[in-house]
């Protein structure tokens, strides 16, 4: 039997990871980046997408959000967070669909030894999936 999705919790969690968020971004800017996935330990597709900013010291900070097996739902999850961002202060919320300009967006907004080899890890990534 197919286990039940409790829709007002999921909001919940996201409008408290939201505040969270928005509390600790330092400059209030928000990168979102797409929905990834990699391969689990059970050899299934695990569904990804990050949110990226800096804390109050300007250090990037990324948060991986973990969305389950199934991409739609992790779509709207991803939708669904950038909606409860909305209740939150002034943001500069910017949604990408290409991980890599995440990647470079983060790096140029928040230099640092960290994101250049998140960016560096990335590229190598895509470059060995062409």
């Amino acid at each position: 039997m197919a286990k039940k999705t409790n829709h007002t919790e999921i909001g919940k969690r996201l409008d408290k990871l939201a505040k969270h968020i928005s509390s600790e971004s330092g400059d209030g800017t928000i990168i979102i980046g797409p929905v990834v996935y990699r391969i689990g330990k059970d050899g299934k597709k695990e569904w990804y997408f990050v949110a990226s900013f800096c804390d109050k010291k300007k250090q990037f900070t990324g948060i991986g959000i973990d969305v389950g097996h199934d991409r739609e739902f992790g779509e709207h999850i991803k939708c669904s967070l950038l909606v409860a961002f909305t209740q939150q202060r002034p943001l500069c919320v910017i949604d990408t669909d290409c991980e890599i300009e995440a990647a470079r967006m983060s790096e140029k907004l928040w230099p640092g030894e960290m994101v250049s080899k998140i960016r560096a890890q990335v590229e190598k990534e895509l470059s060995q999936d062409e």
